[in-house]
């Protein structure tokens, strides 16, 4: 009678392990959680966590998003790695890249209104695609054969103004100009 009882708690341990192997092995899918600019902060930097809603600055399953919450002009002064970036219409300020790597996921950059200015290191939207349908987007500026923007996936340029001067842009998906 023993070794059937252990039997049944060797075959419940070995259950166990097989549920808690297969979770293990599952991927779950998280969501970009939006985090909306306030402006709230001491300076304008990025990286100030007061300037953002939840009061930290975004990550890279964020979307960094500009809206008429704030139009407090924003400096993005540390390298940043964001799922997306969301400049609505009713973003009046400007954004500016200065000397920070720009790193873009599949939440894409989307730009409706306010001014983006290109700093001197590059934009990588590694998973996603670039839209412009308001607003002034100024491409940063690199020396050498470095390209300043690259796009993964589409670019689609409905409005607004674009510039890209003294800029090599790279774009692997497809355009609509």
């Amino acid at each position: 009678m023993q070794n059937h009882k252990n039997f049944h708690i060797f075959l419940i341990c070995v259950a166990i392990f097989l549920v808690v192997s297969v979770l293990l092995t599952l991927k779950f899918e998280t969501r970009a959680a939006v985090i909306n600019w306030s402006g709230s902060g001491v300076t304008n930097n990025w990286s100030e966590g007061a300037n953002w809603s939840g009061g930290v600055a975004p990550g890279s399953n964020d979307v960094a998003t500009f809206s008429s919450l704030s139009t407090k002009d924003v400096t993005i002064d540390q390298n940043i790695n964001v799922s997306g970036i969301n400049v609505q219409s009713s973003y009046t300020g400007t954004i500016s890249q200065g000397g920070s790597l720009v790193t873009i996921g599949s939440g894409n950059y989307s730009q409706a209104g306010g001014a983006w200015t290109g700093g001197t290191t590059k934009i990588d939207i590694n998973d996603g695609s670039f839209t412009l349908s308001g607003g002034t987007f100024s491409a940063p500026t690199l020396t050498g054969t470095a390209s300043s923007i690259d796009v993964e996936k589409n670019l689609t340029i409905s409005g607004g103004t674009f510039s890209a001067t003294n800029a090599t842009t790279s774009f692997d998906g497809p355009g609509n100009l």
